[in-house]
């Protein structure tokens, strides 16, 4: 068995790879893009993280992420790929962003048929692949 490392995400304060990295078939993963929001570093941890996959063979689709929000000197990521994937079905959290279509988009370019679900912002709780992790 390999073990890959990965750089976590860019002031993610919980260190989770759920937050930028989904497992959807073997050796093909989903991996967060942060390029449109502006935040350089975090695109640049993704990009390393990037070409760490491709080196030990992993197909890799990219999806779009809105970022991160903050409040009182603390940071939530907003991320699409904390997500509940069951088969080819991914349940994506909708966040009532014009980068909802964005990320939707990504995911059926990779294969996958999409199921938004209206979510409020994370805000420390999770989303949907947090909020399930126990049930399935």
């Amino acid at each position: 068995t390999n073990v890959v490392r990965l750089e976590p995400a860019f002031a993610e304060r919980t260190q989770h790879v759920d937050i930028f990295l989904q497992v959807i078939g073997n050796k093909k993963v989903l991996l967060a893009d942060y390029s449109a929001n502006g935040n350089k570093r975090a695109n640049e941890i993704m990009n390393q993280n990037l070409s760490i996959l491709t080196q030990h063979g992993f197909e890799v689709h990219r999806v779009r992420q809105p970022g991160t929000i903050g409040i009182n000197n603390d940071y939530a990521h907003i991320s699409y790929i904390n997500s509940l994937l069951i088969d080819k079905t991914i349940f994506l959290p909708a966040y009532g962003l014009n980068s909802d279509s964005d990320a939707i988009e990504d995911l059926q370019r990779a294969g996958l048929t999409t199921v938004p679900v209206k979510q409020d912002l994370p805000w420390f709780f999770g989303s949907i692949h947090c909020m399930t992790a126990a049930s399935y």
